[in-house]
């Protein structure tokens, strides 16, 4: 079996395997933790499958010559086809992969300008309409009856929030809203969401890619949660997200992280519910091993294959 099929498979099960197991069990650990393993993911599966057409496309593979006769019965698993073949095939994909690589960086592109338009649109009329308070200086408030609050694409991006949510909320349920908009902007939350949403569109079969956008979506809202619930406390959190869960559902501007989002309420209070197991230092060294784990394992297969592979080589 030649090594490019070995990394192969390996991009396989990284690919279409492993989101569907991920999927079923990153509710067990913590949001931020599963936020990295997405993205390691599939940085993991593009250098598999980048290895995979180098193997192919490069003439005479590894180049290691021959270097003992007692191995010389393996050299016809050196390769899995014909060097003119696997030549051919590497420069297809070669080129279907570059052309997928300028897809996905033009969408990325594309999106990241739309979203900055929008967002100096947005600054442009907080400014006019909008009002600042003393208790939160970095908030613009909107004289809305609807409570609502969204953090604006950006580093240095505003805050919003509208009359109707201070008159839903208590002070402590207010400071736990504010204290997750401020976690959407302190991480960056825009940025991730906007990847994975562009490397969807870009790879739409593959389901690591194509799924990671809705669920990054998610987990983004999940990790401020868990943010504002290590500064202002988990009951706060909750108190706030059932509150804004009974106000009934609000839109908020187009390409805006909102924590008025309801329809994922749900899953956002079992975490934080059982958010204690993943606050301590244990559980943490425990969830980053196991996201380790489950993205290192098959790049460990494809390792482990690559030097099968090459000791086969050697016989050539």
């Amino acid at each position: 079996m030649s090594a490019a099929v070995v990394l192969v498979v390996a991009a396989g099960v990284l690919g279409w395997l492993w989101p569907r197991w991920m999927v079923r069990v990153q509710g067990r650990i913590d949001a931020r933790w599963v936020l990295v393993a997405w993205p390691a993911a599939q940085v993991v599966f593009a250098l598999l499958w980048v290895g995979a057409v180098v193997t192919l496309a490069v003439p005479g593979h590894f180049g290691i010559h021959s270097l003992s006769e007692v191995v010389s019965c393996l050299r016809v698993l050196s390769h899995g086809a014909s060097p003119r073949v696997e030549a051919i095939s590497g420069g297809v994909l070669a080129v279907v992969t570059v052309a997928a690589i300028v897809r996905a960086v033009t969408i990325a592109v594309r999106s990241a300008v739309r979203m900055r338009g929008a967002r100096e649109e947005y600054l442009q009329s907080l400014r006019l309409v909008g009002a600042r308070s003393e208790r939160y200086p970095d908030v613009w408030w909107l004289a809305d009856g609807r409570p609502m609050a969204f953090c604006l694409p950006g580093k240095d991006a505003g805050i919003a929030a509208t009359t109707g949510l201070q008159a839903a909320l208590s002070g402590e349920e207010l400071d736990a809203v504010v204290a997750h908009e401020r976690a959407h902007r302190r991480q960056r939350h825009h940025t991730v969401v906007l990847a994975a949403r562009a490397l969807g569109r870009a790879f739409p079969l593959i389901p690591l890619f194509s799924r990671a956008g809705r669920e990054v979506a998610g987990l983004v809202e999940q990790a401020a949660d868990a943010r504002a619930a290590q500064l202002v406390g988990a009951r706060a959190v909750c108190s706030a997200l059932g509150t804004l869960a009974r106000s009934g559902p609000v839109a908020g501007p187009v390409g805006v992280l909102s924590i008025s989002d309801s329809s994922s309420v749900g899953p956002r209070l079992s975490r934080l519910d059982s958010g204690h197991r993943c606050r301590s230092r244990r559980n943490h060294v425990g969830a980053a091993a196991a996201v380790a784990g489950v993205v290192a394992v098959p790049t460990t297969l494809a390792v482990s294959g690559v030097v099968s592979a090459m000791v086969i080589a050697m016989c050539v």
